[in-house]
C-alpha cells in the first residue's frame, strides 16, 4: 500500500510540476510589436530539446493493446515487457477526449476505486490490462502510463 501511495504522489507531482512550468506564449518580433505563438505546437526551442527522443507509436507488444495516439511525437521514458510510460506531445483536450472514447471502445472500463481525478482516465479491460492517462491541456502532453496483467506495479 505505502508502494502505491508513492507511485501515485509521485506522478501527481510530476504531472503538477509539468501543469505548472512556465512557457511564453508572447515573443517579441524584429519591429518590436508582440505575436502569439501557436498554441498547438511545441515551441521550436522545446522541439530542439527533445526532437532526438521522438518516435513513432510502436505496434507490437504492449503497445498493441492501445490505439495510436493522433500526434506522432512519442517520448518513451520508460518501456519494459510489462510496463511503458509515454509522453505524446501535441495533444489537445479534444484529442485526448477522443483517445479515451476509442479506449472504452476497446473494452477499457473507469476503475471507479482508483479514480483520483476527474481528468485522470484509470481503467481496466477485460484481460487485465491497466491503463492511467491524463492531459496537460497547457503544454498540450498527453501521459500515458500502461500495465500487463502479469506486472507487479501498482497504480
Amino acid at each position: 500500500m505505502k508502494r502505491l501511495l508513492a507511485f501515485v504522489l509521485v506522478w501527481l507531482i510530476v504531472v503538477a510540476l509539468t501543469a505548472c512550468s512556465t512557457t511564453s506564449t508572447d515573443k517579441k518580433t524584429d519591429s518590436g510589436t508582440s505575436s502569439t505563438e501557436n498554441e498547438n505546437e511545441i515551441s521550436e526551442e522545446e522541439t530542439k530539446e527533445i526532437n532526438e527522443d521522438f518516435v513513432s507509436w510502436p505496434s507490437g507488444g504492449l503497445f498493441a493493446a492501445l490505439p495510436k495516439p493522433e500526434s506522432d511525437k512519442v517520448v518513451i521514458s520508460y518501456q519494459s515487457d510489462e510496463y511503458f510510460d509515454v509522453k505524446v506531445y501535441d495533444t489537445s483536450q479534444d484529442d485526448y477526449t477522443k483517445y479515451v472514447e476509442k479506449m472504452r471502445e476497446m473494452g477499457y472500463k473507469d476503475r471507479e476505486d482508483k479514480q483520483m481525478a476527474e481528468w485522470v482516465f484509470n481503467a481496466v479491460d477485460p484481460q487485465g490490462y491497466e491503463i492511467m492517462s491524463s492531459v496537460d491541456d497547457v503544454d498540450k502532453i498527453m501521459y500515458i502510463q500502461f500495465k500487463s496483467p502479469d506486472s507487479t506495479l501498482k497504480f
